[in-house]
């Protein structure tokens, strides 16, 4: 193997690590949302407590890591 083949390969396997890494991290907030969101407390609110600094940008993300809006979670669609 070669130094550029053993490059590739490391460098692949750090990207694969810092996917595991991101995952793991965007489902404890994912979780802790959901939590908050149970609390009924407003979307502006729960969004910056778990460090998101646009409600718009919290929403997206949370609806791709859920398949609901915060707004359907939090009526009661997420149970």
């Amino acid at each position: 193997m070669n130094s550029f083949q053993v490059l590739m390969k490391l460098s692949t396997q750090m990207v694969a690590s810092a996917g595991f890494v991101m995952g793991r991290m965007m489902r404890k907030i994912t979780e802790e949302a959901k939590k908050l969101l149970r609390q009924n407390l407003k979307l502006y609110a729960v969004a910056k407590l778990v460090g998101y600094g646009e409600e718009r940008h919290f929403s997206a993300t949370f609806k791709k890591w859920t398949g609901l809006t915060p707004s359907q979670y939090q009526k009661g669609l997420g149970k």
